[in-house]
């Protein structure tokens, strides 16, 4: 391979470029059974990232000695920050090898340039692909060219390498820069045939003629027969018919992959030279970089709808390139052979930084064949690359088997490896692996699956592990494999978890590190693995199956919270979140989303490209739907949590955690009470000592959005469907203002959108309300109130009045079950912790609610009890008082108002039996 030469620019500066063959190698196989190793290496960077700065005129450069065996030096790396912002453009870095310090021989030399300065890790990798002679020391220099000549800092090791030191302008120095060599050593060629052929079991039918190559040592038949065999696979076949026909379309991403480069979101060019350079680093790269399907799905693509040869010959080359660059850390000597348990994440270099990672080398196994499929028939793409493919897929099993992965990490890698061991019997170690990676997934079900579904990891993530868990029952079954059943039933109240919160629109909350992406495939995969038609009428829009019974629902263990007035896509929809996270959360404790009328109101913002500023900005408190305290993040965290769901009302009391850099004596609580179906009340809390700024923010899901700086009524502007009033309880002291930020929910993508933002300067503890009313005829039909206690009482009491067309509604909240309270202007007492009294036009009681309390009074008694009650909830129909009760108390008593039937927990009406117009469902005489 011809290295690129410098541009025109740097032509002029004489500076030697090298030709690389494969001098070891009569064929591609050779160079990739014969791999580069790694010989020396200085110890790592410091903590502190010392380094020293290089400039023009200014010689850097370390000495070192070769280690046994080693006939070739292929390529040199050291350190250089890939944000280096000192790097002059037009300027290149060079790296020259010499026979020693005195520099009496050039032995090669390689200008890496400006645009391909940036790679993962700070390790700059150069080709020089010099022969040496084994225990000898040589000597390399890093000077620059061209441009402004400036380059900036190299990295200074935290320790001494015993081999060499470093050098400036040919004066040794006490230190040595970071670097590494990578080499090739003598080799066996028979022997390593014979333990590449060894991945397979070449007993498998179908390989008969592999093995007979394989014992006559015929190494390029066998090579060639493996091809065949593997591409003669039904399931091989069934890709290639995937790719016929395909009709032309947008091919500019694969002219660019062909010219090797991509495009960034930002639309920059990046160029992944010198030589497909995978571990090429950008600011919008994100984690996973060009590790999965990165440009081979282009090439794929290019080819498929052309035919053109530029797009095989790349693909060829890329894959030549991967396989040469980037060994098995097993066969590079990163990884001691026999090492078990291993990190699932690799520095830089080669290691093999994220191409090697866990997650990167398990996704590639499950693409296996799939763009290779792609140019099966192309000339182009030669049979000692394919050769080298099939055996590096036994090598990413060998590496994936042997890391360990926590969490959703661990559930795909063992997902990838048991469907490339179970898919791929021909595979020596497919058994082994697949018992191994079966046993981990049970494992790590019990390890992740909270009892009430979820996992402790983002929305996505959830969404990811539950459809793996869906699919590795299907595939157990077919391999008569057991799944434990308490297993079996946790994925299914997974999957729950997925068609009790998703929204009205069919997208998910993307809580955390999450996109507002689609559950209803997964939702309907449940259904017909557990047979659930509640699934299957979520899953297909009410088209089939049954509606299910819940509106509102709480999964305690893992923290989340749906509010629901129905199953309709006009539904008035809350969920919120108030719990801790595993991996991948944000700090948005007591976050929420909130959808009325068929649209989006209060969002969560989601998460951008990792790694970015933008993503670091929407992780933090302030970019989410919760309160905040002198601008700090909420710490990890949640709880305790009540919940109380009723046909009628429902109520919600959330512990949020302490603050990042604050007492933990200061904390939020947030109290929904949801009337239902019209409107939610939100009452905020923030409990401590002393002054502090308090903020509330409401993300809204776009600009359409206006305010009211008289009333500081926020409203939504939706020309179709319905909007939302944000009506605050009282303003005193208290200012709003309309932010602007951004939500990132839909993938790579940053959108424009409003953050109402209430703040308050004031002594702690301290409270702010809101009306959240969704309208849908243009005009908000509500007034709120704040109500007057009798006697003054703590700051948690909270006493609001909502009128509307169809009456007026009380809402009560206080401190605890044991405060009592009552009101200047209103006639509801209560003792308890939550009350709400709904009247009608006619200041008739048409229901109410009590939780954690023992009375509710309405001018006269509603509700009372000698136990406490830890949740009720009354509709007066015409006849029928309908109760729904979170348990059975002997003491409570009901008023009948006049009804004559009483129904408990959507069971039949039965006949009530009165004393002073009181009743008692659960009783001695609740009733006949």
């Amino acid at each position: 391979m011809l290295i690129r030469i410098l541009t025109s620019a740097l032509a002029a500066l004489s500076i030697t470029t090298l030709c690389i063959t494969e001098s070891l190698a009569q064929t591609f196989l050779d160079t990739y059974l014969n791999n580069i190793k790694l010989d020396q290496q200085s110890p790592g960077r410091s903590k502190d990232n010392a380094s020293r700065f290089l400039k023009r005129n200014v010689r850097f450069g370390q000495t070192f000695v070769t280690g046994p065996d080693v006939v070739e030096i292929c390529q040199i790396a050291v350190q250089s920050p890939h944000s280096n912002p000192d790097w002059g453009k037009d300027t290149a870095l060079v790296l020259t090898l010499y026979d020693s310090p005195a520099r009496t021989q050039k032995l090669a030399e390689f200008a890496m340039l400006y645009e391909w300065r940036s790679w993962e890790d700070m390790t700059i990798v150069f080709p020089v692909n010099s022969k040496v002679q084994p225990g000898r020391a040589y000597y390399f220099e890093l000077t620059s060219a061209g441009g402004d000549g400036q380059i900036g800092p190299i990295m200074v090791a935290k320790s001494d390498y015993p081999h060499g030191q470093a050098y400036i302008d040919d004066v040794p120095q006490h230190f040595d820069f970071v670097f590494q060599t990578y080499v090739r050593t003598t080799w066996d060629r028979d022997k390593a045939y014979r333990e590449a052929f060894s991945k397979l079991n070449l007993d498998y039918p179908g390989l008969e003629a592999v093995k007979a190559a394989v014992e006559r040592k015929q190494w390029e038949q066998a090579a060639k027969a493996m091809v065949a065999y593997f591409e003669n696979r039904p399931a091989f076949r069934e890709f290639k018919e995937q790719f016929k026909n395909r009709t032309p379309t947008d091919l500019s991403v694969a002219d660019l992959a062909a010219e090797m480069k991509v495009k960034d979101v930002d639309g920059n060019i990046i160029s992944l030279g010198p030589n497909w350079n995978h571990l090429r680093w950008w600011p919008t790269r994100g984690g996973v970089g060009l590790t999965r399907d990165g440009i081979r799905k282009y090439l794929a693509q290019g080819y498929a709808c052309t035919k053109d040869r530029k797009y095989a010959v790349a693909w060829n080359e890329l894959i030549k390139a991967v396989l040469t660059d980037l060994p098995s850390p097993l066969k590079s000597g990163v990884v001691p052979q026999g090492s078990k348990d291993i990190s699932p994440i690799f520095p830089g270099g080669i290691a093999g930084g994220s191409m090697w990672a866990g997650l990167a080398i398990g996704a590639r196994l499950a693409h296996e064949f799939y763009y290779y499929a792609a140019f099966a028939d192309s000339p182009d793409f030669t049979w000692d690359v394919r050769a080298a493919f099939i055996f590096n897929l036994a090598d990413m099993a060998d590496v994936l088997a042997i890391q360990k992965g926590g969490g959703n990490w661990a559930t795909q890698m063992y997902d990838h490896l048991f469907y490339f061991s179970t898919e791929f019997p021909e595979f020596a170690k497919s058994k082994e692996y697949a018992a191994l990676a079966f046993d981990g997934l049970v494992n790590n079900m019990r390890e992740t699956l909270f009892p009430d579904g979820p996992i402790g990891e983002s929305a996505g993530y959830q969404l990811m592990v539950h459809s793996r868990y869906v699919e590795l029952i299907e595939r157990a079954r077919k391999l008569d494999l057991d799944i434990p059943a308490d297993l079996v039933r946790n994925i299914e109240k997974a999957i729950e978890f997925h068609m009790y919160t998703i929204r009205p629109d069919g997208k998910r909350p993307p809580f955390g590190d999450a996109l507002a992406d689609d559950p209803r495939p997964l939702i309907k995969a449940g259904a017909k693995e557990f047979n659930r038609k509640d699934m299957l009428w979520v899953a297909t829009n009410g088209a089939e199956g049954v509606q299910p019974e819940k509106t509102s629902v709480e999964f305690p263990y893992s923290g989340y919270f749906v509010l629901r007035s129905d199953w309709t896509p006009e539904a008035r929809y809350l969920v919120l979140k108030n719990g801790r996270y595993t991996a991948h959360g944000h700090f948005d404790s007591l976050g929420f989303e909130l959808c009325a009328f068929g649209n989006p109101i209060f969002v969560d913002p989601g998460v951008y490209i990792y790694g970015t500023p933008e993503t670091i900005k929407l992780m933090s408190t302030a970019s989410h739907n919760t309160i905040s305290v002198d601008g700090a993040n909420l710490q990890n965290g949640g709880g305790p949590n009540q919940f109380f769901a009723g046909q009628g009302i429902d109520y919600l009391c959330a512990v949020g955690p302490s603050y990042q850099g604050l007492e933990d004596s200061i904390y939020p609580v947030r109290r929904v009470a949801f009337i239902k179906p019209d409107y939610w009340v939100i009452s905020d809390l923030v409990f401590g000592h002393g002054e502090h700024v308090v903020d509330s923010r409401f993300h809204y899901a776009n600009t359409n959005v206006s305010l009211d700086h008289k009333t500081q009524i926020a409203v939504t502007c939706y020309k179709q469907g319905g909007n939302l009033a944000l009506i605050p309880v009282g303003t005193t002291g208290v200012s709003s203002t309309l932010d602007k930020g951004y939500t990132a929910y839909v993938h790579e993508k940053m959108e424009p959108a409003l953050i109402l933002h209430r703040s308050a300067q004031t002594k702690l503890p301290f409270r702010m309300d809101n009306v959240a009313y969704p309208f849908k005829d243009n005009s908000i039909d509500a007034t709120v109130t704040a109500l007057s206690p009798m006697v003054e009482h703590g700051v948690e009491a909270s006493g609001i009045k909502v009128r509307t067309r169809e009456g007026i509604d009380y809402v009560v909240f206080t401190s605890g079950p044991k405060d009592k309270i009552a009101f200047k202007d209103a006639d509801i007492r209560i003792q308890g912790q939550f009350g709400c009294v709904r009247t009608d036009e006619a200041g008739g009681v048409k229901g109410f609610a009590l939780v954690y309390g023992t009375e509710l009074q309405f001018g006269s008694v509603l509700a009372s009890a000698s136990q406490q009650v830890s949740g009720i909830d009354v509709i007066y129909d015409r006849d029928t008082v309908r109760i729904t009760a979170r348990e059975e108390n002997p003491s409570l008593r009901i008023a009948a108002l006049g009804r004559t039937k009483v129904s408990v927990n959507g069971g039949l009406p039965r006949t009530i039996t009165l004393q002073e117009g009181m009743f008692q469902p659960f009783g001695g005489r609740s009733g006949s």
